[in-house]
């Protein structure tokens, strides 16, 4: 009977000048190069086609003795029920790989780089998500951030939800991780949505309106602008704001190759906008002439609201809110509210379509089929209605704004 290897014989073993075998028997060896190294292979014939096969079983002594005769047991046991161990071992990696795949992080990372590829949502956006999400569920439970996506529960995720106390996060937390779930059943990780309902165990959100003010302060409010001590790109950047309807990123970030002078037309490409998605502005008058000043300051920037005071080269996002702070509005009136209180002046009048309102403010229309057909509709009718905002606006303020 051929004498078992011992550990001191694989220490003790030699390059020589050419590679050679210890032998262990049932088809373990120790093959030992010429370099010194040492790997484990273990031989064998395959039990259906009888035809011999090696494999690779790591290195000595990274993989111990002790570990490489438990797995040559493992796969003499195979073979006795005509297995073929280096198959079952692909079999074994492919499981490995697919139980890794569908582990809630990972599920959760391969719906992420799709969100990002889909291009319609912001930068700013898509990182508040990857944030909020990794430090309110996966870093503050890492067993249930490897865990099987089909073993996890709306119970899971209750409590760590809660722990953010903040009722419009624990809304979005909701809506991500729904969003992720109904992903992991298209993928078929898992047969159904198992937190759908999770949202309804949990605190409610009521969203807080943007501090606005009704259509009948308008008059105050541009007296009070208009003889403020303010510079006048700060000014005039808050009529335009106020003229197109634009949100105060879109205005301060407005640039004049996006101006077409000759048709009068403001168009705000899509990685600019909230739904990203390009927004045309049909432009007033009254919003021309702000534009054509802002020209003859001539700073030499690529933004019509530029500045020199800050890196990103335009008026700080800021501004126009910090002025209205100081011209007394601190919660009672904010840049953005400027779109509420056209909205409302605009509804009341009655002489608009609602749906011309919504696409001229850059709202979603949630039902997609009519949201695609009305982008190419109503430039006409919004010009006009626009025309009707900016003389609203001229007799509101009872004088000139130039």
């Amino acid at each position: 009977m051929k004498k078992k290897l011992l550990d001191l014989n694989l220490r003790n073993a030699k390059p020589k000048n050419k590679d050679y075998y210890l032998n262990d028997g049932d088809g373990l060896y120790l093959l030992v190069k010429t370099t010194g190294a040492k790997l484990w292979r273990f031989k064998y014939v395959h039990p259906i086609t009888k035809k011999q096969k090696m494999m690779s079983l790591g290195k000595y002594p990274a993989v111990s003795f002790a570990d490489v005769r438990v797995k040559k047991q493992q796969y003499l046991d195979l073979l006795k029920e005509k297995i073929d161990p280096m198959a079952f071992e692909k079999n074994e990696e492919l499981k490995k790989i697919g139980n890794e795949a569908s582990q809630l992080r990972n599920v959760f990372k391969e719906w992420f780089e799709l969100k990002k590829q889909e291009n319609k949502v912001t930068e700013k956006h898509l990182r508040k998500i990857e944030s909020s999400f990794t430090k309110y569920i996966l870093n503050k439970d890492i067993e249930l951030a490897h865990k099987q996506i089909k073993d996890c529960k709306a119970t899971d995720f209750d409590e760590l939800i809660k722990s953010c106390g903040k009722t419009d996060l624990i809304k979005r937390l909701c809506e991500y991780l729904n969003n992720v779930f109904d992903f992991a059943v298209i993928k078929n990780y898992i047969e159904y949505n198992k937190i759908q309902h999770l949202k309804k165990i949990l605190p409610t959100h009521t969203p807080t309106p943007r501090p606005t003010l009704p259509p009948a302060e308008l008059p105050n409010i541009l007296k009070t602008v208009n003889n403020a001590n303010l510079e006048r790109s700060t000014k005039l950047l808050m009529y335009f704001q106020l003229i197109t309807l634009s949100r105060p990123a879109e205005a301060v970030k407005c640039e004049w190759s996006e101006i077409d002078f000759e048709n009068k037309i403001w168009t705000i490409k899509a990685k600019k906008m909230k739904m990203r998605r390009d927004h045309i502005v049909p432009l007033p008058e009254l919003a021309i002439n702000i534009l054509n000043e802002m020209k003859e300051a001539d700073f030499k920037n690529n933004y019509v609201f530029s500045s020199t005071k800050t890196k990103s080269g335009h008026i700080s996002l800021e501004t126009a809110n910090n002025a209205l702070k100081r011209l007394g509005y601190k919660g009672i009136l904010v840049a953005h509210g400027f779109r509420s209180l056209a909205s409302t002046a605009l509804n009341e009048s009655g002489l608009f379509n609602p749906d011309i309102i919504e696409l001229s403010l850059a709202h979603v229309d949630k039902n997609t089929v009519r949201a695609t057909y009305n982008k190419a509709l109503y430039l006409d009718k919004r010009r006009e209605m626009l025309e009707w905002w900016a003389d609203y606006i001229k007799n509101a303020g009872k004088f000139s704004i130039f």
